[in-house]
């Protein structure tokens, strides 16, 4: 009975020592997928931040473009009759582009 009784919490000693090893093993998955998805979740806000630059560059030129546009549809055939409006777009597009 004594020997039975040895040999059951041996086994039980070996159950727990895998399963010890499992847990740690899947605690070391745990810890390693922590850390990827932080890495992809700052990935991904650093690639937000990337979009909202260039958005922020479009709507810039974009901007200057349509301003551009508005000199270019206004501008008069005789240069010494621009309108001091026409002539103060034209100082901040020069100094856009210089």
């Amino acid at each position: 009975m004594l020997t039975q009784i040895q040999q059951a919490s041996l086994e039980l000693e070996d159950n727990m020592a895998e399963y010890k090893s499992r847990i740690e093993a899947q605690e070391n998955q745990i810890h390693e997928m922590q850390e990827q998805i932080l890495h992809q979740a700052q990935q991904g806000r650093e690639y937000e931040t990337a979009v909202q630059h260039w958005k922020d560059k479009t709507e810039k030129y974009e901007s200057f473009l349509a301003q551009l546009i508005y000199l270019l549809d206004s501008f008069p055939s005789d240069p010494k009759s621009i309108d001091p409006e026409q002539y103060s777009i034209l100082v901040e597009l020069r100094e856009k582009l210089f």
